[in-house]
């Protein structure tokens, strides 16, 4: 290749503290709960002390113009791999790492603040409301199959009745 052409570079960083901290204090400003914002704001600024960590990016989105541009970022993160400690390739104190990205849209990029732990949180919570879904479907099903058994119960299906046979006996032959 001649050139590589990066059309668009996205970093994301290790802020997701922070940004559930803003969340929470800008929820308790449309409550107007005062003592919590400024509980808030404390975290906040504990936060925001440790600065150069909030403001180096963890992750580069890159998108190249062409595939081959990618296929040689892969290529040399193989041979970086193969190198000694010393003779690797560094950025920002990192190991180059070059990795398929999933499919480029907002919803990934937006959404990078969120941890494993969230994620795991979510997957906890989806799974207790198709428990409690399955269990009202199971409950609903027992009770119009418990119904439908006191029903025939009390008005049992018969092959042969002699009072009815007596009083329409004309009529069923």
């Amino acid at each position: 290749m001649e050139k590589v052409v990066i059309a668009d570079i996205t970093f994301s960083f290790n802020n997701s503290e922070l940004i559930k901290c803003l969340k929470a204090r800008g929820r308790n400003i449309s409550l107007q709960k005062f003592d919590e914002v400024r509980a808030e704001e404390n975290k906040i600024q504990e936060i925001i002390k440790n600065w150069k960590v909030l403001t180096k990016p963890a992750t580069a989105f890159i998108t190249f113009e062409e595939e081959d541009a990618f296929l040689l970022a892969i290529e040399e993160t193989e041979k970086n791999e193969k190198l000694e400690e010393n003779q690797k390739k560094k950025l920002l104190g990192q190991h180059l790492n070059f990795k398929r990205a999933s499919e480029p849209t907002d919803i990934i990029w937006e959404n990078r603040y969120f941890t494993k732990k969230d994620y795991i949180w979510r997957q906890i919570i989806a799974y207790a409301i198709i428990f409690v879904a399955l269990l009202v479907c199971f409950e609903l099903t027992y009770f119009i199959a418990y119904t439908s058994a006191k029903v025939a119960a009390v008005f049992p299906t018969t092959r042969y009745c002699p009072d009815i046979v007596n009083a329409y006996g004309s009529y069923l032959e």
